[in-house]
């Protein structure tokens, strides 16, 4: 098998001189030949950085399935069943273990309107079909059977994942050995189905079948499941309804496992929940005796005790509905607004039993932090030492979000402005701490109004500056992730309103460089990923031929001198310049 790098040859390099990494540094193609009409629509990339699964319409049109290949190119080899549904059949989704030894995809696989779950070897083998469909249950299907939201534990050793059995927005939560099939069977006496002999059950209630399950997250430590289930009869509107909180062992086939985690008294448990880092707490929103005030809420996930509102602390608080957890797990760090309508403030709270909410500062907060947690999405950021909270908001002045950081662990005092703007019409879209807590990459149309560039500042506001080239009218950046190892930010620039450019930057100094180099004309990039190993980036478009999307790979050049960074020459070539 012949593997191809983007980066050939010794690194030989003397501070103070620049020397070529290599002569082409270009990205190089992963997938086969697809036939006519064919594209690749996502990849991911193994947990240990070797292979990139994606899924594609390769060998018929208008059914994706799913292939393997090894991260620095090669063959690619199919890792799902036959597809023998008659229309619209194919693989829609796939998950990648946490371990990197399987894969789990659904579609329409056999027939075209029923989904089905299936687990496979990444490296090849029988796959196993993990889910049980209606007539298993000895139902009669009215309807197309769609399964969605699949996860994998973080042990990887089972699979759970949401089935709606006749598509009546009736979603029930199962769970499924990873490595076993699913055939029929239903269990006596429990309340659970059980609908493999080897393991696959039923973790939702099933004293009202009719009652959907919405959402679910998994313990860190793969013991439990916490699942928001409605208070609704089959016809009712979704947006009308009330949810329970409920918590699972992960794989019990014992009702007495099933804990309800609010008070009957909670009336309106907000769909956004999470897990604490150490598998002990289960933090919610909630409205109490139906008035129209949400608070925040701390339970044992493995207990029926009665919860303990965070927020009561402060009885002026009306809504508490967003938040996040320190890293260690010892705190939650949310965001309130006061009854009397006034500025959302963020406050700290221990989630031992010890202690009570404090305010960090009391002031308009606001921000647009990319998703912090399991199916949270908030507007702050906590650095890895669980004590700098970063966050945006409109203090100096009105509607114009500049970029702040507190303690988040502390009393009360002043926080610091890292960024500031100068213009009211100019805000902060997006931003993300390293994972070592030294920098900040966020974006802004700081500069120029309507064009989103992308900054980095030092987390103590030093060393603030623009990191993506010059815009112009009909340009901005579109998204940017950070390499797991600290060492570089890919982004994406839109330009007319499409996905064009492809750019990586050392987080330590240099310039920018373009990845998707050599590019047809009006190539738009439909979507990339990073290897965990913060070595390659993957992405996916129409690179060579105009309306056929295909796989590439770029190998990132691997510093290991911070004084080092890579920058392209004129010439197209790739350098390696110590400073």
């Amino acid at each position: 098998m012949k593997t191809h790098s983007a980066f050939l040859g010794l690194l030989v390099y003397i501070c103070g001189v620049t020397s070529s990494i290599d002569a082409v540094a270009q990205p190089y193609k992963l997938n086969d030949s697809l036939i006519a009409g064919g594209d690749v629509y996502e990849a991911k990339v193994t947990p240990d950085g070797l292979y990139v699964v994606y899924r594609a319409d390769k060998l018929v049109d208008g059914k994706p399935e799913l292939f393997r290949v090894p991260i620095g190119g090669g063959t690619s080899v199919k890792l799902n069943i036959e597809i023998t549904a008659s229309q619209s059949g194919g693989v829609d989704r796939f998950e990648i273990s946490p371990n990197g030894q399987y894969v789990v995809y659904s579609g329409n696989i056999t027939q075209s309107a029923y989904t089905d779950l299936y687990s496979v070897p990444i490296m090849g083998g029988a796959a196993k079909r993990l889910n049980c469909d209606s007539a298993d249950l000895f139902l009669v299907r009215s309807g197309p059977s769609i399964i969605s939201d699949i996860q994998i534990t973080p042990d990887s050793q089972r699979v759970l994942f949401l089935h709606d059995h006749f598509n009546f927005q009736q979603n029930r939560l199962y769970s499924a050995p990873i490595d076993k099939n699913a055939p029929p069977t239903l269990g006596p006496g429990v309340n659970q189905i059980l609908c493999g002999t080897e393991g696959t059950l039923e973790l939702s209630p099933s004293d009202a079948p009719s009652r959907p399950v919405i959402n679910y997250n998994i313990s860190p430590n793969s013991q439990r499941v916490v699942f928001s289930y409605g208070r609704r009869s089959v016809n009712q509107n979704l947006s009308d309804v009330d949810y329970d909180l409920y918590s699972s062992h992960i794989d019990s086939r014992d009702s007495s496992a099933l804990v309800r985690l609010n008070t009957p008294n909670q009336q309106g448990v907000r769909q956004l929940f999470g897990i604490s880092p150490n598998s002990n707490w289960v933090v919610y929103s909630a409205e109490s005796d139906d008035t129209d005030t949400y608070a925040l809420y701390r339970a044992r996930i493995a207990s029926a005790e009665s919860p303990i509102a965070l927020s009561t602390p402060f009885n002026d608080v009306q809504y508490a509905l967003r938040f996040a957890f320190t890293p260690n797990g010892r705190r939650v760090v949310y965001t309130a607004q006061s009854v009397d309508g006034g500025p959302f403030q963020v406050f700290s709270a221990p989630l031992s039993d010890a202690g009570s909410s404090v305010g960090l500062y009391p002031n308009a907060l606001f921000g647009f932090g990319a998703p912090f947690s399991g199916s949270n999405k908030v507007n702050i950021r906590i650095g890895p030492d669980s004590r700098q909270v970063v966050y945006t908001r409109d203090h100096d002045t009105a509607n114009v979000y500049e970029l702040f950081t507190v303690n988040g662990t502390t009393s009360p005092h002043q926080p610091k402005k890292l960024v500031s703007l100068d213009s009211s019409n100019r805000n902060i879209s997006r931003f993300e701490p390293s994972d070592d807590g030294r920098n900040i990459v966020f974006m802004s149309d700081k500069l120029t109004d309507s064009i989103t560039e992308l900054f980095l500042v030092q987390s103590d506001g030093a060393g603030l500056k623009r990191i993506s080239p010059a815009l112009s009218q009909t340009q901005d950046v579109a998204s940017f992730r950070l390499t797991s190892d600290n060492g570089y930010v890919v982004y994406s620039i839109r330009e007319s309103g499409m996905q064009q450019l492809l750019y990586a930057i050392s987080l330590h100094n240099g310039s920018p460089f373009k990845l998707n180099i050599g590019a047809v004309s009006g190539s738009e990039i439909q979507g990339y990923a990073l290897s965990p190993t913060g070595r390659h980036v993957v992405y996916w478009g129409d690179q060579n031929i105009d309306n056929t999307s295909e796989l590439f790979a770029f190998e990132l050049p691997k510093i290991d001198d911070e004084l080092c960074v890579p920058v392209r020459t004129e010439s197209g070539k790739l350098a390696l310049v110590c400073l």
